[in-house]
C-alpha cells in the first residue's frame, strides 16, 4: 500500500470510515482508539479482534489484537455516524489471579528463606505468565534487589506494576506487540524531523515531592525484660502471686511441683465449669512471669509502659538447624533460680547470670510468659519468688498505638526535609526491618549499615523519576513509528480526510482520556495495600495470639 496520496486506517470488518485516531501510552490499562465511520442500514459492529493499522505515503504502524469495546450513535451535519470506540490487548490485563510470597527475610533480617528467592526479573516473569504474556522483555528491570513480596490472589498486571514502581520502571507494550520493562528516565529522544506548527518544550507536569522516605516494617527490639510472678485467680484475673485469693496464709514457700493451698473447695468460673484453687495455682504459680511497668530499654532513654510492648513468640537471634536453615531462637529466662530439670535430685539454684534452659511460651495479649515446668528460687531450704528476667523481642507502640518503624529519607527539593509543613511520597517496604538486639550485659548491636543500604536502592530508583523533567510534544505530518519508552510518554495516531498525523510526547502526557500512568500506579498500590493491611492486620493478631515458643 505505498505511495498512497490520504491517510488511511485498516480493522476487521470496517470497509468505510471518515477519521480515526488511537494514543498508545504506558501501563497496564488498555490504550484507546476511536474510528468515526458512516452509519448504514445493515452494517454490524465487529466482534472479533484483530490488527488496527494506519497508512500515509508509504509510512504505517500496526496494533495488534485490537477490539472494538463500545459504540455510540450520533447525527453530525454530513450525517449519522457510529463512533467506535477501540482498546489494545492490555485490556484482557485485568483478568487473571497470582498468589505466592517471595523472599521472606530469615531470622537475621537479610538472608531469604530457602524456595522463596526469586531475582526481580524472575518475578516479573511470573507475573507475565499469570497475564499470558509469553515472550516480554524484561532485561531492563533491575536484579540486583530482592523484594519481599506477597501475593495473595492478587491481579498479576497490578502486581507487575508495583513490582516495577519500586524498581524505577515503568510497562510499555512495543508497536512488535512485546511487553517491555523500561527504566525511567532512559529512551529515545523524539525524532528531528519535519513537524507541524503546534508543538513545545515546556516543564513536565509532575508534581515533585519535597522528598522521599521507605518507611520499614515495625522495628524489632530485644533485651531483658524484667517481670513479675503471677497467678490466675478464680476470678479468672491474672495477679501478682502475692494478691491471689488462695495465697496459703504462710506465704508461696511451697513445693512448687504440688502445690497444696487452705480451703480448696470447687469454684465456679464465668463459663459455667468448676475449678480447684489448686489447679489454678499448679497451672501458674512459679510458671507464668508478667512484664512489669515501666521497662527500661537499652537506648531509649524514657521508660517504657508494658501497654506499649507487643511480645513475639521468638527473638531476633537465630540458630541454624540440622539441615543449615535458619530458625529464629524462643525467649529465654536469665538469672538465679531453680527449676525440676536443672537438678531434679538435689534442690538447688544456679548460679545468677546463667540461662534458664526451657522453652517459653509467649501471650502478648496478656504479657505474660509462660514456662513448661515450676521456675522459682530455692535458699535456705524456703522457696520464693526468683530474681529473673526473660530475654525476649518485642515491638514498640508510639503515641498513636502504631508500631514504631525506622524511616530513610531523602530530599529532592533542598533543605531541611524534616521541618513541617513538608510533603513526602512514602514507600513502604515492611520487608526491610531495624533490629536493635541488646545482649545480657546491655550491649546492643543493630543491622542498620544492612537496612540503610536496602533504603537507598529504593530511594535511588524513585528519584530517577523526578530528574529529567524536561516536557515535550512533537507533531509529525505523516505516521511515524515511534513507541513508548522510559522518556517517550504517549503517542498518538490520526487519520481523516485531511491526511495524517503523529504527535508524541516526551516526558508529559497529551491524551487526557488515556490513563495517566501515575494514576495506574495509584491504582494498583491501592489495591495492593488492601492486601497489605489485612496482611498487617493478620500479623498483629497473630502477635497477639497465643503463641509457643520453639525450643
Amino acid at each position: 500500500m505505498d505511495g498512497l496520496p490520504q491517510g488511511l486506517v485498516s480493522f476487521p470488518g470496517i470497509t468505510q470510515w471518515n477519521n480515526a485516531t488511537f494514543t498508545l501510552g504506558q501501563g497496564i490499562f488498555p490504550s484507546v482508539g476511536v474510528i468515526e465511520v458512516p452509519a448504514v442500514d445493515g452494517w454490524t459492529i465487529p466482534q472479533s479482534a484483530g490488527p488496527l493499522s494506519f497508512f500515509y505515503e508509504g509510512s504505517s504502524v500496526t496494533l495488534q489484537n485490537c477490539k472494538v469495546t463500545s459504540a455510540s450513535f450520533s447525527q453530525t451535519a454530513s450525517g449519522a455516524v457510529i463512533t467506535l470506540q477501540i482498546m489494545d490487548r492490555r485490556r484482557r490485563w485485568q483478568f487473571g489471579e497470582i498468589s505466592g510470597r517471595y523472599n521472606v527475610r530469615l531470622a537475621d533480617g537479610i538472608s531469604i528463606q530457602g524456595g522463596t528467592e526469586k531475582t526481580p526479573q524472575q518475578l516479573a516473569k511470573l507475573c507475565c505468565d499469570a497475564m499470558g504474556e509469553s515472550n516480554p522483555d524484561l532485561t531492563q528491570l533491575p536484579n540486583g534487589p530482592r523484594p519481599t513480596v506477597s501475593w495473595d490472589v492478587a491481579n498479576p498486571a497490578q502486581a507487575l506494576l508495583s513490582l516495577c514502581s519500586e524498581l524505577g520502571c515503568r510497562i510499555v507494550l512495543g508497536l512488535d506487540n512485546k511487553l517491555r520493562i523500561v527504566r525511567n528516565g532512559q529512551g529515545r529522544q523524539l525524532p528531528d524531523l519535519q513537524t507541524l506548527l503546534g508543538g513545545g518544550d515546556g516543564i513536565s507536569g509532575v508534581e515533585i515531592p519535597d522528598g522521599i522516605a521507605v518507611v520499614c516494617g515495625p522495628d524489632r527490639w530485644q533485651c531483658l525484660l524484667d517481670v513479675e510472678a503471677v497467678g490466675l485467680d478464680v476470678d479468672e484475673i491474672i495477679k501478682p502471686i502475692d494478691e491471689l485469693s488462695y495465697r496459703p496464709a504462710g506465704g508461696w514457700n511451697v513445693n512448687p511441683l504440688k502445690i497444696s493451698v487452705e480451703n480448696n473447695r470447687q469454684v465456679k468460673l464465668k463459663n459455667g465449669s468448676y475449678v480447684y484453687p489448686a489447679d489454678l495455682a499448679n497451672q501458674s504459680v512459679y510458671r507464668w512471669y508478667r512484664v512489669k511497668e515501666n521497662q527500661k530499654v537499652p537506648e531509649l532513654n524514657r521508660p517504657v509502659r508494658r501497654q506499649d510492648i507487643l511480645l513475639r513468640s521468638t527473638l531476633n537471634e537465630y540458630y541454624r538447624d540440622s539441615e543449615g536453615g535458619q530458625r529464629e531462637r524462643p525467649p529465654y529466662g536469665y538469672g538465679s533460680c531453680w527449676y525440676p530439670s536443672l537438678e531434679a535430685s538435689n534442690f538447688k539454684n544456679q548460679t545468677e547470670g546463667l540461662k534458664v534452659n526451657l522453652s517459653v511460651a509467649v501471650d502478648a495479649r496478656q504479657y505474660l510468659f509462660m514456662f513448661p515446668e515450676p521456675v522459682a528460687s530455692f535458699v535456705n531450704s524456703q522457696f520464693s519468688k526468683p530474681s529473673i528476667k526473660v530475654m525476649a523481642s518485642f515491638e514498640l507502640f508510639n503515641k498513636e498505638f502504631q508500631p514504631t518503624r525506622n524511616r530513610r529519607e531523602a530530599s529532592l527539593g533542598g533543605g531541611d526535609i524534616r521541618s513541617g509543613g513538608r510533603k513526602l511520597r512514602i514507600l513502604r517496604h515492611d520487608e526491610i526491618v531495624v533490629k536493635r538486639t541488646a545482649d545480657v550485659n546491655g550491649k546492643v548491636s543493630t543491622n542498620f549499615a544492612d537496612v540503610d543500604k536496602e533504603c537507598d536502592y529504593y530511594l535511588q530508583a524513585a528519584s530517577r523519576e523526578y530528574q529529567n523533567l524536561l516536557a515535550q510534544t512533537r507533531p509529525y505530518p505523516t505516521i511515524v513509528p515511534i513507541e513508548p519508552d522510559g522518556l517517550i510518554s504517549q503517542v498518538t495516531w490520526t487519520v481523516g480526510l485531511g491526511g495524517a498525523t503523529t504527535l508524541a510526547s516526551l516526558n508529559t502526557e497529551h491524551d487526557r482520556y488515556v490513563p495517566n500512568y501515575r494514576d495506574q500506579e495509584y491504582l494498583a498500590a491501592n489495591s495492593l495495600q488492601i492486601q497489605d493491611s489485612r496482611a498487617e492486620r493478620a500479623r498483629i493478631q497473630d502477635l497477639l495470639r497465643f503463641a509457643e515458643g520453639v525450643a
